[in-house]
């Protein structure tokens, strides 16, 4: 048998990347990227508009509680109320009382007597000025 017989069939391998395949992935690649950039920014800005929502929603909240809070000052009774309770305010004709705390009651009152019975109060004031302008003095000692 001669080899002649059988034609030899010339096997080459060809590259799994044409240059059609090349360019098409070269295609989608781009395709890729120039969607997913501004996909990307989409996101964002989404994200961005919702949080913007909730901090509108939490700050119509607040204006809402403000302008009720403000309805409720324009009351006078109500204003009467906060000055009596505040700033202990009486109507002409009343009597006010503040109450102490029974801990700390008799430590104030002890010390405002005493206070009271040491020394008057010009001459606190009197003694005060002295030693002040004994102070301001060059070369005197308090």
């Amino acid at each position: 048998m001669t080899n002649a017989a059988s034609p030899r069939v010339r096997t080459t391998r060809r590259s799994a990347l044409t240059p059609r395949a090349a360019v098409l992935a070269a295609m989608v690649a781009l395709v890729v990227a120039s969607v997913a950039l501004p996909l990307r920014d989409l996101v964002a800005q989404r994200n961005r508009i919702n949080d913007l929502r909730d901090r509108e929603a939490v700050a119509t909240s607040e204006l809402k509680q403000m302008n009720v809070e403000i309805a409720r000052w324009n009351d006078p009774a109500f204003v009467a109320v906060q000055a009596r309770e505040r700033l202990h305010f009486v109507v002409p004709g009343e009597v006010g009382y503040v109450v102490l705390e029974p801990d700390t009651a008799p430590v104030l009152y002890q010390a405002a007597v005493s206070k009271q019975r040491s020394q008057s109060w010009y001459a606190a004031m009197w003694d005060g000025m002295q030693a002040a302008g004994m102070a301001a003095t060059p070369g005197t000692k308090p």
